[in-house]
């Protein structure tokens, strides 16, 4: 912001700069140059006050204001009130005090300067257009640069100051307030923007490059944002590969199979594949021909129930129906209930926290992509796994 200074003519050119050198160094009237200085410099100091408050409410953090109003700083409290609830209030308060100071401080200071400086050898327009050319330096150096660099540096330390202070001008500017606020609000229409994913994508990504964060907890993130993205059709054993059991096996026969090593819960199906009854957990089975049960047991006497999902289901979705129901599987069905395959909590745990699937170079958007080369992965174990 620039101080407009009441003038009677342009700037002044080269022929005039010897003449306003000279003029200032010596005023011609030095018994009004504390005044000028009084106008100008108390101008100069409120707009510095203002620029500070604004750059310092824009800066902070809001984690941090939360952090430190729980330690009982009311000043950090009340700036945390301005930063979320009432940013318009803030910064219409500190606008209209930077507002009223430039006019007012402006058109004194104008005044002053010409009563000052003004002389037979220095006409009042050049000089009042030199004061102007040199009050501009003054506000871009004095109320700009110094006071914003400030309070981004130090948002943290001001805290407190600035939250009262903002308070303070928005209860004397409230009035004022008002009308701006009806005037914002006529002016205003629908509800305003949230934050999106890729803007918390980037707080991760400069979490990270600050080390606020590790590499670790970046990575977590990352996966947790496309989360939502991500169906179970994306990350489960698809039925080609399923390994299942028939529901009437004896269990004898089935804890002889090479199933066994490498699964502990497997989907048992009647007649057809896509006739899913539930599972049986092998350590039951087990336990049981320890303590001398016959071999000859169909598995439906070890039957456990089995959940079921649609291939549309998100995995933030699935990944709550596993910690409401505290299942571990659940068979993934088509559009007409047949099966698709099966999803465990194993599957969606390792796309949200396993290393292989973001790391520091990859991005959100290439999640789905990543999280079926992982159950390629995974299918490829299991039918090693199968053939050994």
């Amino acid at each position: 912001m620039h101080f407009i200074v009441a003038s009677g003519g342009g700037m002044p050119s080269l022929s005039d700069i010897p003449e306003l050198v000279v003029g200032f160094l010596n005023p011609a009237h030095p018994e009004h140059l504390p005044m000028l200085l009084v106008y100008a410099g108390g101008a100069l100091a409120i707009s510095f006050f203002c620029s500070l408050l604004e750059a310092t409410l824009l800066s902070v953090r809001v984690t941090e204001l939360m952090r430190r109003s729980e330690d009982g700083e009311e000043g950090v409290r009340l700036l945390l009130l301005y930063k979320e609830e009432r940013i318009e209030d803030g910064i219409g308060a500190i606008l209209t005090l930077n507002t009223i100071a430039h006019t007012i401080g402006a058109s004194l200071a104008g005044a002053q300067a010409a009563r000052t400086f003004s002389s037979e050898s220095l006409p009042e327009d050049v000089a009042v257009a030199g004061f102007s050319a040199i009050l501009t330096v003054a506000v871009l150096v004095a109320t700009e640069i110094i006071p914003k660099t400030l309070g981004t540096n130090y948002a943290s330390a001001l805290a407190p100051m600035v939250g009262r202070s903002i308070h303070i001008l928005s209860t004397i500017t409230r009035p004022i307030l008002f009308v701006t606020g009806f005037l914002t609000r006529m002016l205003s229409r629908g509800e305003p923007e949230g934050i999106s994913r890729g803007e918390l994508q980037a707080l991760v990504n400069m979490a990270q490059s600050d080390g606020a964060i590790q590499h670790d907890e970046s990575r977590v993130l990352t996966n947790l944002l496309g989360f939502e993205g991500l169906t179970v059709s994306d990350v489960m054993t698809p039925r080609t590969v399923l390994r299942m059991l028939e529901l009437d096996s004896p269990i004898g026969v089935v804890v002889e199979l090479d199933v066994l090593a490498a699964h502990t819960r497997i989907p048992v199906y009647k007649e057809s594949r896509d006739q899913v009854q539930g599972y049986v957990h092998m350590r039951e089975l087990l336990r049981a021909l320890a303590l001398g049960k016959s071999r000859d047991l169909p598995l439906s006497d070890f039957l456990r129930p089995v959940a079921t999902m649609p291939e549309s289901t998100t995995l933030g979705a699935a990944l709550r129906t596993f910690l409401e129901t505290r299942d571990h599987m659940a068979i993934v069905q088509d559009e007409f209930g047949g099966t698709s395959g099966l999803v465990t909590l194993e599957d969606v745990m390792e796309t949200l926290l396993g290393a292989e699937i973001v790391d520091e170079s990859d991005k959100v958007a290439d999640l789905r992509a990543l999280a079926t080369q992982i159950r390629d992965q995974r299918m490829a174990r299991r039918n090693h796994q199968a053939e050994e």
